[in-house]
């Protein structure tokens, strides 16, 4: 049996990953319990393209204001089902600046960066497109607290670098869980 041990860059994801879910499931109080949420999301550029999004932010860092995210995205749904040609996908990385953070209603600002890879399937049609682009936007957007582990959100923003397929204004909207919110 060989076993393969991950190298410098996959040791430290599983070391974060273990330290996130290591924090989850310990015995913290409310006040000291770090916001992470997982959930889904719609949003809308070049196509409309539904995702998933993990957030995490801690209460003890500057009252709960920022938190950093990591989402995916792609157009195989809606490619499956016949109404998109070009099937992308997405990968972002965020920090968000929340206003405020223990609010029902919180508004914020985020910055994400990111790829978006395209497959090009049919070489005639989409001959000039790129395989790739990076991405760079701006967000501004709400939170609400809908239940005390249900939280939904929207954005616009502005997309720093364009291509092809890439246009300047970017929104979505997105419904998450929170993971380790007590349901008292």
């Amino acid at each position: 049996m060989i076993v393969h041990l991950p190298s410098g860059r996959g040791w430290i994801m599983l070391f974060v990953a273990l330290g996130i879910c290591s924090e989850a499931t310990s015995p913290a109080s409310a006040q000291q319990a770090p916001t992470i949420l997982i959930g889904a999301f719609v949003e809308k550029n070049y196509s409309t393209q539904p995702g998933i999004q993990v957030s995490y932010g801690r209460a003890s860092l500057l009252d709960g204001r920022p938190r950093i995210s990591a989402a995916y995205s792609t157009t195989r749904l809606a490619t499956a089902g016949g109404s998109n040609a070009l099937v992308e996908d997405r990968i972002q990385a965020g920090v968000g600046w929340y206003f405020r953070p223990v609010g029902r209603l919180s508004p914020y600002m985020a910055a994400n960066a990111g790829y978006a890879r395209f497959d090009r399937e049919d070489a005639e049609i989409f001959e000039l497109l790129d395989g790739g682009a990076v991405l760079l936007s701006l967000l501004f957007g709400a939170e609400v607290k809908l239940l005390p582990f249900l939280r939904a959100n929207g954005n616009v923003g502005y997309s720093a670098l364009q291509s092809s397929t890439v246009y300047p204004l970017v929104a979505s909207i997105g419904l998450h869980y929170h993971l380790n919110q007590s349901r008292r």
